[in-house]
Protein backbone atom coordinates (compact mmCIF):
# COMPACT_ATOMS: atom_id res chain seq x y z
CA UNK A 1 0.00 0.00 0.00
CA UNK A 2 1.55 3.47 -1.27
CA UNK A 3 -0.16 6.93 -0.14
CA UNK A 4 -1.06 7.49 3.04
CA UNK A 5 -2.64 5.54 6.24
CA UNK A 6 -4.99 6.77 8.89
CA UNK A 7 -6.21 5.95 11.91
CA UNK A 8 -7.20 5.91 15.53
CA UNK A 9 -5.26 5.27 18.70
CA UNK A 10 -7.23 4.04 21.77
CA UNK A 11 -7.70 2.82 24.87
CA UNK A 12 -10.03 5.41 24.90
CA UNK A 13 -9.36 7.64 22.43
CA UNK A 14 -5.99 9.50 22.98
CA UNK A 15 -4.59 13.03 22.11
CA UNK A 16 -1.47 13.95 21.32
CA UNK A 17 0.42 10.54 20.70
CA UNK A 18 3.34 10.83 18.40
CA UNK A 19 2.25 8.32 15.58
CA UNK A 20 4.52 6.98 12.38
CA UNK A 21 5.21 4.17 9.76
CA UNK A 22 8.15 3.09 11.67
CA UNK A 23 10.77 2.18 8.10
CA UNK A 24 13.61 1.16 9.99
CA UNK A 25 11.68 -1.10 12.19
CA UNK A 26 13.49 0.27 15.20
CA UNK A 27 10.01 0.13 17.34
CA UNK A 28 10.58 4.26 17.54
CA UNK A 29 9.85 7.22 15.67
CA UNK A 30 12.63 8.62 14.33
CA UNK A 31 13.47 12.05 12.23
CA UNK A 32 12.74 11.30 8.59
CA UNK A 33 9.94 8.97 9.32
CA UNK A 34 6.37 9.75 8.01
CA UNK A 35 4.92 11.51 11.44
CA UNK A 36 1.94 12.74 13.14
CA UNK A 37 0.16 13.92 16.12
CA UNK A 38 -3.53 12.57 17.05
CA UNK A 39 -6.13 14.86 17.58
CA UNK A 40 -8.80 14.99 20.27
CA UNK A 41 -10.63 12.20 18.48
CA UNK A 42 -7.44 10.29 18.46
CA UNK A 43 -7.29 10.42 14.31
CA UNK A 44 -4.14 10.66 12.81
CA UNK A 45 -3.16 10.34 9.33
CA UNK A 46 0.69 9.83 7.78
CA UNK A 47 1.55 10.74 4.59
CA UNK A 48 3.46 7.60 3.15
CA UNK A 49 4.39 8.72 -0.32
CA UNK A 50 5.82 6.45 -2.39
CA UNK A 51 6.92 3.95 0.76
CA UNK A 52 5.56 0.52 0.51
CA UNK A 53 3.63 -0.20 3.64
CA UNK A 54 4.08 -3.79 3.82
CA UNK A 55 5.52 -5.29 6.81
CA UNK A 56 5.94 -3.09 8.20
CA UNK A 57 4.70 -1.46 11.44
CA UNK A 58 2.70 1.55 13.20
CA UNK A 59 4.52 3.17 16.37
CA UNK A 60 2.23 5.41 18.72
CA UNK A 61 4.20 7.16 20.90
CA UNK A 62 2.56 8.03 23.60
CA UNK A 63 3.63 10.70 26.27
CA UNK A 64 1.85 11.11 29.49
CA UNK A 65 1.04 15.22 28.56
CA UNK A 66 -0.95 12.88 26.47
CA UNK A 67 -5.14 13.14 26.85
CA UNK A 68 -7.07 9.65 27.13
CA UNK A 69 -10.57 10.19 26.78
CA UNK A 70 -10.99 7.77 29.50
CA UNK A 71 -9.67 10.41 32.02
CA UNK A 72 -11.98 13.06 31.61
CA UNK A 73 -9.63 15.43 29.88
CA UNK A 74 -6.88 15.00 32.25
CA UNK A 75 -3.38 14.25 30.83
CA UNK A 76 -2.23 10.70 31.29
CA UNK A 77 0.57 12.21 34.57
CA UNK A 78 -2.48 14.25 36.28
CA UNK A 79 -4.55 11.08 35.82
CA UNK A 80 -1.38 8.94 37.88
CA UNK A 81 -0.57 7.06 34.45
CA UNK A 82 2.62 6.88 32.82
CA UNK A 83 4.32 7.28 28.71
CA UNK A 84 4.16 4.28 26.72
CA UNK A 85 4.31 2.91 23.21
CA UNK A 86 1.69 1.17 21.37
CA UNK A 87 2.04 -0.65 17.40
CA UNK A 88 -0.34 -2.21 15.04
CA UNK A 89 0.68 -3.55 10.96
CA UNK A 90 1.10 -0.72 9.05
CA UNK A 91 -1.61 -3.26 6.89
CA UNK A 92 -4.31 -2.98 9.56
CA UNK A 93 -3.18 0.53 11.12
CA UNK A 94 -7.19 1.70 11.03
CA UNK A 95 -6.62 1.72 15.28
CA UNK A 96 -3.52 1.22 17.22
CA UNK A 97 -4.45 -0.13 20.76
CA UNK A 98 -3.11 -2.47 23.14
CA UNK A 99 -4.49 -5.74 21.75
CA UNK A 100 -2.89 -4.58 18.21
CA UNK A 101 0.27 -3.88 20.14
CA UNK A 102 0.47 -7.32 22.17
CA UNK A 103 -0.27 -8.94 18.04
CA UNK A 104 2.87 -6.90 16.88
CA UNK A 105 4.83 -8.14 19.88
CA UNK A 106 4.15 -11.67 18.71
CA UNK A 107 4.81 -11.22 15.37
CA UNK A 108 8.32 -9.77 16.34
CA UNK A 109 9.25 -11.59 19.12
CA UNK A 110 7.75 -15.35 18.32
CA UNK A 111 7.90 -15.09 14.67
CA UNK A 112 4.74 -15.72 13.98
CA UNK A 113 2.24 -14.39 11.22
CA UNK A 114 -0.40 -11.77 11.33
CA UNK A 115 -2.71 -14.28 11.48
CA UNK A 116 -1.87 -16.43 14.03
CA UNK A 117 -0.58 -13.88 16.34
CA UNK A 118 -3.87 -12.26 16.39
CA UNK A 119 -5.67 -16.00 17.53
CA UNK A 120 -2.78 -16.42 20.00
CA UNK A 121 -4.11 -13.06 21.37
CA UNK A 122 -7.38 -13.72 21.56
CA UNK A 123 -7.18 -16.84 22.75
CA UNK A 124 -4.91 -15.83 25.82
CA UNK A 125 -7.31 -13.01 26.67
CA UNK A 126 -10.35 -14.83 26.96
CA UNK A 127 -12.20 -12.93 23.66
CA UNK A 128 -14.13 -14.36 21.19
CA UNK A 129 -12.44 -16.52 18.27
CA UNK A 130 -14.47 -14.01 16.24
CA UNK A 131 -13.33 -10.64 18.03
CA UNK A 132 -12.21 -7.99 15.43
CA UNK A 133 -8.96 -6.16 16.95
CA UNK A 134 -8.81 -4.27 14.16
CA UNK A 135 -11.66 -2.31 14.41
CA UNK A 136 -12.51 1.19 16.68
CA UNK A 137 -13.76 -0.74 20.00
CA UNK A 138 -15.04 2.73 21.64
CA UNK A 139 -17.17 3.44 18.61
CA UNK A 140 -18.92 0.07 18.38
CA UNK A 141 -19.49 0.04 21.99
CA UNK A 142 -17.67 -3.29 22.51
CA UNK A 143 -17.51 -2.91 26.36
CA UNK A 144 -15.86 -6.05 26.70
CA UNK A 145 -12.92 -5.34 24.14
CA UNK A 146 -12.84 -1.95 26.08
CA UNK A 147 -12.40 -3.10 29.48
CA UNK A 148 -9.46 -5.59 27.62
CA UNK A 149 -8.13 -2.52 26.26
CA UNK A 150 -8.14 -0.25 29.68
CA UNK A 151 -6.68 -3.16 31.71
CA UNK A 152 -3.88 -4.13 28.80
CA UNK A 153 -2.64 -0.34 28.69
CA UNK A 154 -2.51 -0.57 32.51
CA UNK A 155 -0.22 -3.35 31.88
CA UNK A 156 1.94 -1.66 29.21
CA UNK A 157 2.22 1.57 31.15
CA UNK A 158 3.72 -0.20 34.65
CA UNK A 159 5.66 -2.39 32.10
CA UNK A 160 7.43 -0.06 30.56
CA UNK A 161 7.57 2.47 33.27
CA UNK A 162 9.92 0.10 35.06
CA UNK A 163 12.58 -0.67 31.85
CA UNK A 164 15.98 -0.09 32.50
CA UNK A 165 17.09 3.93 31.57
CA UNK A 166 18.44 3.03 27.72
CA UNK A 167 16.46 0.41 26.91
CA UNK A 168 16.25 0.41 23.08
CA UNK A 169 13.28 0.66 21.24
CA UNK A 170 13.32 -2.87 20.12
CA UNK A 171 13.67 -3.97 23.57
CA UNK A 172 10.85 -1.67 24.76
CA UNK A 173 8.76 -3.54 21.82
CA UNK A 174 9.94 -6.96 23.05
CA UNK A 175 8.71 -6.29 26.69
CA UNK A 176 5.30 -5.73 25.21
Amino acid sequence: TTGSLSGTVIDGYIEGAKVCLDVNSNGACDTGEPTATTDSNGKYKLDTGSISTSGLTVIAEIPDTAKDTDDNGLTLAAAGKSAYTMAAPATESSVVTPITTLIVGKVKTDNLSAATAKERVLEELGLASDTNPYEDHVAAGNSIVQGTARQLAAQLQQAQKNLPAGTTPQERLAKL
